[in-house]
């Protein structure tokens, strides 16, 4: 019998080594009976994904892996895939743990005879951490899809021959639609007008050998033709290490461009009005501090801007009895327009009659300061008191010739 020893012997060794691969195995394996379902074997970390010991799992029925919901009819969902398929197939589902914590798995499973019986043997993986990540990923993916999409500018991606390969809705606001626009390449479009486009496509050429420049401003066109202007932002996409495209964003800017054009327009207006006034005028903050005066003011008061720029109008040119009174005009100022004659002081300490205008000037129901102007009186005031002694000396006379047109009726009356 020394050959049926020797193949106890190996059987021995064969069996003792397939039982330690089993065992230490990292993967969980638990074998079952393919008719009833009971759990006839396992390994170590079959009990360790289950947090149940071998003796907790041999001998019950294989439904105890599995959560509620994955059962049917006694069976497992995934139970009943794999014997009715023989073929090893990897199937996706839930183990349920002892203290009820949901564990992803994956299963690999084969059926196969031992004597009499039908067997099932499971190999499981526990994929949570994959499902997870996932799952991550996924809902990363559709943050950054809803936020593409949802963005309020156009953010295009093309590959390095400058084909349109995805784009957002935001760009079917240009009058393109999706479909007109992936797939073809930019420079075909007619985004841009036959001057500028040698300038975009060199420009391009050079981001794609990864000279990505500072954002710019580019000019183009609505699909009915009308201009715009745009703010670009561009980067390179790489995979490995390696640019496999690049991609724009574009904020339309036309508008703003034509609101700062009217901004400029209205300043260049006021200060021309403002310099070339003929009455003496001073622009100043809330605070009625000085922020520019014209060359007339200049002359008037005999400061240059220099000499009064950032000080208090009422410090400048208001004399010490009248500063009371130069107070309640600024409250007035605050209210609306309002106009008053008054004197002021020159530089050079003389005064000088004036009628002052004040109001404040208003953007978005702000008071952003005020705008004073300063009316020199003074022939008015001559003329005023000229008149005054005229009259005066009218009004004299007039009595005088009445004395004596009184006299000559009492000389007749004798």
């Amino acid at each position: 019998i020394t050959e049926h020893k020797k193949m106890e012997e190996a059987l021995g060794k064969s069996e003792e080594k397939y039982r330690k691969q089993f065992e230490e195995t990292l993967d969980a394996i638990i074998v079952a009976d393919a008719e009833t379902g009971v759990i006839i074997d396992c390994n170590r970390a079959a009990s360790e994904l289950v947090g149940r010991e071998k003796s907790e799992l041999v001998g019950k029925h294989q439904r105890i892996l599995h959560p509620p919901e994955e059962i049917e009819g006694g069976f497992s969902r995934t139970f009943k895939q794999h014997l009715k398929e023989k073929k090893g197939q990897v199937l996706e589902t839930q183990v349920i743990t002892k203290k009820g914590e949901i564990k992803e798995v994956a299963i690999k499973a084969h059926v196969f005879e031992l004597g009499d019986k039908k067997l099932i043997q499971g190999i499981f993986r526990d994929v949570t951490e994959r499902k997870e990540a996932e799952q991550a990923l996924k809902e990363s993916e559709e943050k950054y899809r809803s936020m593409v999409e949802l963005a309020p500018v156009a953010i295009v991606t093309m590959d390095l021959k400058g084909v349109i390969t995805s784009c957002n809705t935001f760009v079917t606001l240009s009058g393109y639609s999706k479909d007109e626009l992936i797939g073809k390449r930019f420079s075909k479009l007619g985004f841009f007008q036959a001057r500028d486009l040698p300038k975009y496509l060199k420009m391009f050429s050079s981001i794609v050998r990864g000279k990505v420049p500072e954002p710019f401003e580019v000019r183009y066109r609505h699909k009915d033709g009308e201009p715009h202007v745009g703010k670009t932002y561009v980067s390179l996409i790489k995979k490995d290490g390696k640019t496999i495209g690049l991609q724009s964003i574009l904020m339309d800017i036309t508008e703003m461009k034509k609101n700062e054009r009217a901004i400029r327009e209205n300043q260049v207006k006021f200060e021309r009005l403002f310099m070339n006034n003929p009455e003496a005028s001073g622009y100043l903050d809330p605070d009625f501090h000085i922020l520019n005066v014209n060359p007339r003011f200049e002359e008037l008061f005999g400061y240059s801007l220099d000499e009064v720029k950032g000080k208090h109008i009422n410090d400048v040119v208001v004399p010490k009895d009248k500063m009371e009174d130069a107070k309640m005009l600024d409250k007035e100022a605050r209210n609306g327009y309002t106009c008053h004659d008054t004197v002021r002081k020159r530089k050079d300490g003389s005064l000088v009659p004036v009628s002052i205008s004040a109001a404040p000037l208003i953007v978005e129901s702000q008071s952003v300061g005020y705008v004073a102007l300063y009316r020199d009186i003074t022939e008015r005031k001559q003329m005023e008191k000229e008149r005054k002694h005229f009259e005066e000396r009218l009004s004299a006379m007039h009595t005088y010739a009445q004395s004596l047109n009184m006299a000559e009726n009492i000389e007749e009356i004798h």
